[in-house]
């Protein structure tokens, strides 16, 4: 006899290969290996004795029915799991899953320590850290927490909860072997005549700002290396390449050990926030409660300035 129904992990699965395209980044998500996205696939395909998925060398593709599966079944999911999280949280204790989405920079750079230091404390939580600089839906993706950088104030929105977790700033760093051949230099201006490190989405274009006082100074600049990640940047500067833009946490890291050197101190290129998220359902969840003070208090003074 055929077992009726479905198994909540199988949609789980096929929702994560909807949304990813692939059970490759499915089991990355999930993080189960590619071979158990694809035996729920199966199961849920045989359970529902439908084809939802076409797989592909390189990708795959919903059916129609697949596409009608994702379009009504993931608001269910999503409302179940809430219910199982309301059960869950009654609760004094952290316990359960915590799943959390953050700026690739800030979690290959500091995250590992927050969240290393977080588990210990609170063994009867599990985390699943999601690294992306895209912003990602909370609620729509199952997420309990968000760390988000961004420099204008996030809008308000009733269906979710903020807290202001630390300022941040950018700034010009270099090798001090590549200053000591290129010379430092010692006004804004200066910067025409150095080897330029910055990412794509500023190109020639930079403002700086004095950190004390009042001073604004825009200009034009010949990027020798344009990229869309940071470390890549800060890896390039402290082999000499350049002067590099970089956001102040990861700069300060080369500064303490010594691979870098900030240039211009007394001028800043930008300032943003970080910013903690969190669905308003999940504000009386120990869980989230717990990890919003625990992310408070590591950036409060800021790792890079301690």
């Amino acid at each position: 006899m055929r077992r009726w129904g479905v198994r909540t992990e199988d949609l789980r699965a096929f929702f994560q290969i909807a949304e990813t395209g692939s059970l490759t980044a499915a089991s990355t998500a999930l993080g189960v290996p590619k071979s158990t996205v694809s035996r729920r696939l199966s199961r849920l395909e045989d359970d529902l004795q439908a084809q939802l998925v076409l797989r592909t060398p390189r990708a795959v593709q919903l059916t129609e029915l697949g596409l009608l599966l994702q379009r009504q079944g993931a608001p269910a999911l999503a409302s179940l799991d809430e219910v199982q999280r309301a059960v869950r949280d009654r609760g004094d204790a952290p316990t359960g899953p915590l799943r959390v989405s953050a700026p690739s920079d800030l979690a290959t750079s500091h995250l590992g320590t927050l969240l290393g230091d977080f588990v210990i404390e609170y063994p009867e939580v599990d985390v699943m850290l999601e690294a992306s600089n895209e912003f990602v839906d909370l609620i729509g993706h199952g997420f309990d927490i968000a760390l988000r950088i961004h420099v204008h104030p996030l809008a308000s929105v009733s269906s979710l909860r903020t807290r202001r977790l630390v300022g941040l700033a950018r700034g010009l760093y270099a090798a001090p072997g590549y200053l000591e051949q290129h010379g430092t230099p010692r006004r804004p201006n200066d910067l025409g005549t150095h080897a330029c490190l910055t990412m794509a989405a500023h190109a020639r274009h930079w403002e700086m700002d004095r950190v004390r006082g009042e001073g604004h100074h825009t200009f034009q600049v010949t990027p020798r290396f344009l990229s869309s990640d940071h470390h890549s940047l800060r890896q390039a500067a402290e082999l000499g390449a350049g002067i590099a833009t970089l956001p102040t946490f990861l700069g300060e890291v080369g500064v303490c050990n010594e691979t870098l050197v900030r240039v211009l101190p007394g001028w800043s290129m930008g300032t943003s926030t970080l910013s903690a998220l969190w669905p308003t359902t999940h504000h009386t969840s120990p869980r989230v409660r717990a990890f919003v003070d625990a992310a408070a208090a590591f950036f409060n003074p800021a790792p890079w300035v301690r």
